[in-house]
């Protein structure tokens, strides 16, 4: 995994969040099991946060 400094990851996240906003709450979590990427599974976290779910929640959906 690259070293990211705090800045360039806040860019990925970022990116990645923009490009998975589409995506349905079913779609992010088998995203998420199948990813490697901090980033991208951070974005993720981020996305079901902003749309109300709460950390059990998401906890649940991604243990589906």
């Amino acid at each position: 995994m690259p070293n990211f400094t705090k800045s360039a990851l806040m860019n990925e996240l970022l990116k990645t969040k923009h490009d998975l906003q589409e995506n349905t709450d079913l779609q992010l979590a088998q995203k998420y099991k199948t990813s490697d990427s901090e980033a991208y599974k951070a974005a993720i976290i981020t996305i079901l946060k902003e749309r109300g779910f709460t950390q059990i929640e998401i906890g649940q959906l991604i243990d589906q």
